[in-house]
């Protein structure tokens, strides 16, 4: 037993190269291991925490071909209204927010740039409203159709100049105020969109 063991260590001594090497690797992998899992649970922690800002017991349904997860929403159809009574029929469903999405540019003083605009139903923003946090300013009233609420990059970033509440934006032609300024949301689409009621930019793009 001891003449195996003597054996056993000898023979580690003289391979310390190799050795040094499986022990490397071993610890090579086991860090690997940690580092994915670790990583699992950053994004698992970050669905989760955007799930919880707007709420785990809402939903997004969108035409098809609108929209994807890798960037923005695209143009297409809205739905209908006996599509939308349909959706409101069912059971389970305590209530519809609807959210218009369309493409568009919008100019502060000399410079014109390209941004989303979505109408939505002021109630609306009541919903998200853990994940719309208006930073300055108010919201933009349902009845107006001259009142604008502005992502922070809009506000910040996007044009040369900041954009502050009382500013006009002119989009299609039409002046628009800022009334509100909404805190970072943390999407870039969201963060680059203004804001109006559901009426006024079906109105603004004859929808």
């Amino acid at each position: 037993m001891i003449e195996e063991i003597y054996f056993s260590i000898k023979n580690i001594k003289e391979t310390k190269t190799r050795s040094f090497l499986t022990v490397m690797g071993i610890v090579i992998g086991v860090a690997i291991v940690v580092s994915m899992v670790s990583i699992g649970e950053g994004m698992r922690a970050s669905v989760s925490e955007q799930l919880n800002a707007i709420g785990s017991d809402k939903i997004m349904v969108v035409p098809s071909g609108m929209m994807s997860l890798q960037g923005p929403p695209s143009e297409s159809l809205p739905f209908t209204d006996s599509q939308i009574r349909a959706v409101k029929a069912i059971p389970q469903v305590k209530d519809i927010v609807q959210i218009f999405y369309r493409p568009t540019t919008a100019k502060f003083r000399n410079e014109v740039e390209s941004m989303w605009v979505s109408g939505i139903k002021r109630g609306g923003m009541n919903q998200f409203r853990k994940y719309y946090n208006i930073k300055e300013g108010r919201f933009f009233s349902e009845n107006s159709f001259d009142e604008i609420d502005i992502g922070y990059r809009v506000a910040d970033k996007i044009f040369d100049n900041k954009v502050h509440v009382g500013d006009t934006l002119k989009i299609k032609g039409k002046n628009f105020r800022v009334v509100g300024i909404f805190g970072e949301i943390g999407n870039t689409e969201d963060d680059s969109s203004v804001y109006m009621s559901l009426n006024s930019v079906r109105d603004l793009f004859n929808a």
